[in-house]
């Protein structure tokens, strides 16, 4: 199996469909389930080994970003996704809020005109802000049901709420493989020319 890039997925599911993906273009790199810290450490100790490129989401992303010495790829959720994600809440609740970090709460604006009934969003900047903002959003604004990813919605279950995870689209997910190949590709043609370089300049 090549280690060159990781895939780094916050749910069992998501990390299922990157493996399938994988498989339908008979591509053999690790995929592993973990989220924040936790992904960190797994990446770390692949970029250890040689991996130049980490594949992940969200908050996960951003913070792989800020700690470690490779190329960071983000699968973003679309706004599709959302929509398809709120409508499924809708059934248990009109009182839902979206919690997440910038990419994901950038999506969230861009579809709550679309639907009757108010959307309550919140953005978060670190994963120990999730549970506070729950709990306040529960409590003091009447929300019953909560969408988001896989740390929003584990918070939210904790606390006694329905909480209704997003799944990254396929194609967004087939898109980042693609990224992911290209930029390994290049990375790959600069070491190339940089050796050959090195070389010619040797008397």
């Amino acid at each position: 199996m090549a280690e060159d890039i990781l895939y780094i997925a916050p749910s069992v599911p998501v990390a299922e469909t990157i493996q399938s993906v994988l498989d339908d273009q008979g591509l053999l790199y690790p995929v592993h389930e973990a989220t924040m810290s936790d992904a960190v450490d797994l990446a770390v100790s692949y970029i250890t080994r040689g991996t130049k490129i980490v594949v992940s989401f969200g908050g996960t992303a951003s913070m792989l970003r800020k700690t470690v010495p490779a190329r960071i790829i983000e699968i973003r959720y679309s706004s599709f996704d959302l929509t398809r994600v709120v409508h499924a809440a809708a059934k248990q609740s009109h009182r839902i809020a979206i919690v997440g970090f910038e990419s994901f709460i950038y999506n969230a604006r861009q579809i709550e005109s679309m639907f009757p009934y108010p959307l309550c969003i919140r953005q978060v900047h670190a994963t120990d802000e999730i549970p506070p903002v729950i709990q306040r959003l529960g409590i003091e604004d009447g929300i019953e049901v909560f969408v988001g990813g896989s740390l929003v919605v584990n918070a939210a279950r904790r606390f006694g709420y329905p909480g209704i995870h997003i799944d990254a689209d396929r194609r967004a997910i087939e898109d980042a493989v693609e990224e992911s190949r290209w930029v390994l590709r290049l990375k790959k043609r600069r070491k190339n020319a940089s050796a050959r370089h090195g070389r010619s300049s040797i008397p």
